[in-house]
């Protein structure tokens, strides 16, 4: 930011605006820092006649007819506009809010992966209202993209329409000129690189094809080789097979529309999120194949025993549930153990009661211990089967989703608005 020796007054009908320094200027034009009478901070474009050929002054005519009924927060207003004649600027001008600075600052900032979606598809709501308006920029960069914070968010505004194509109805003042050359040609796309030939909504999409893999890599992809946006961030790497599309070299092979351009990422961004559900949940059906059932990993023991009045009571290391007690209850037919076998046991958490005389006590134990390794086999047996039938279930059911959901994503790639 320069600052000027003098202040420069631009008058308006309603409005006096005093400007004390200079934000950038280039070709025919300068861009003051300014303030309102009521101390509001403002920047003001002014075309200098004296370097500007008509063309250039038509186009800046159609530029301010243009803003002043373009009406969307992605795209920078006019506020104000007139005619300046002083010693420090002589031509017409328009007011605009004061910014921050442009997309390129962010871009040697570095921008948040967290970020890059929000703030770029701040940048096609601008630019698909100018569209829609009637106009194309045509030499859409990083530096004619603006941002200021409005109640703390961050919010980008597309600017410089001074070279934009307007339908001829829209136009101020009809301009009557071959191919226009433009100042950047980094951001140019084919058909602007050949001597009469047409541009479109599509000449726009390509260079924000190229704006959208720079805001990820710091790089614009140009050629073979070039640095793609799964390489530096694979969240987003979704983002590659976008911008693919909107690069292709042939008009007719891009998205038509900025809506095309958002609905390719929705699908490419909506098939991701399937794939890594899909993924995540199959390897988890897979792989869930342990058994960490507590009756397994520390297998019930005898840690007690009492006999009174012909009952033989056994407290058990655990409380037992009611399948792993059926399970014991179950083991074969052990009737030779005088009464004692397994199915005459009655297990109630952590105490297994069986009755039995004195003489046999301690060998009812001793089976019980027997007993034991072979109900926990049977036990853990019961489990896996449970378990691989859960599963079984739950993979049938991730294939039917696997199928809807590649129809639904086939289908939406070949919709067409």
């Amino acid at each position: 930011m320069a600052a000027l020796k003098d202040p420069v007054v631009f008058e308006t009908a309603f409005c006096e605006y005093v400007a004390s320094s200079i934000l950038g200027e280039g070709g025919a034009g300068r861009v003051f820092a300014a303030k309102t009478t009521e101390g509001t901070e403002v920047a003001v474009k002014v075309l200098n006649v004296a370097q500007a050929s008509t063309d250039k002054r038509k186009r800046f005519k159609n530029e301010i007819a243009f803003l002043q009924r373009a009406s969307h927060p992605n795209l920078v207003p006019l506020l104000d506009h007139g005619v300046v004649k002083t010693s420090g600027a002589v031509g017409p001008f328009y007011v605009m809010p004061r910014y921050e600075g442009s997309l390129r600052d962010l871009l040697l900032a570095g921008i948040p992966s967290s970020d890059v979606v929000e703030f770029f598809g701040q940048l096609l709501h601008g630019v698909e209202a100018a569209h829609l308006l009637g106009a194309k920029h045509r030499d859409l960069k990083p530096e004619d993209v603006l941002f200021r914070r409005v109640n703390g968010n961050l919010v980008l505004a597309v600017a410089d329409f001074g070279v934009a194509g307007f339908r001829r109805e829209d136009q101020a003042t009809v301009v009557e000129t071959g191919r226009t050359r433009l100042a950047n040609f980094q951001y140019a796309a084919p058909e602007q690189r050949v001597a009469g030939q047409l541009t479109d909504a599509r000449t726009d999409i390509f260079a924000l094809g190229l704006i959208l893999n720079e805001m990820v890599t710091g790089h614009d992809p140009h050629g073979a080789g070039f640095k793609k946006i799964g390489d530096v961030d694979p969240g987003l790497a979704y983002l590659d097979s976008v911008v693919e599309s909107m690069l292709q070299q042939r008009m007719d092979a891009r998205p038509a529309t900025i809506e095309q351009v958002k609905q390719v990422i929705r699908v490419h961004y909506e098939e991701t999120l399937f794939k890594q559900r899909l993924g995540t949940a199959h390897e988890s059906v897979v792989n869930d194949g342990v058994i960490d059932d507590p009756l397994v990993v520390d297998p019930v023991r005898i840690v007690g025993a009492s006999w009174e009045n012909g009952g033989l009571r056994l407290t058990l290391s655990q409380a037992t549930n009611q399948a792993r007690a059926s399970t014991f209850q179950r083991i074969g037919d052990y009737s030779a153990v005088r009464g004692a076998g397994p199915g005459a046991y009655t297990i109630n958490g952590a105490l297994a009661q069986v009755q039995v005389d004195d003489r046999r006590a301690q060998e009812a134990i001793d089976h019980f211990k027997e007993w034991l390794p072979k109900a926990t086999r049977d036990y853990e047996a019961a489990l896996r089967r449970a378990k691989q039938k859960q599963q079984s279930q739950e993979l049938e059911k991730l294939r039917k989703e696997r199928g809807a959901a590649e129809l639904s994503l086939a289908v939406n790639r070949r919709l067409k608005i």
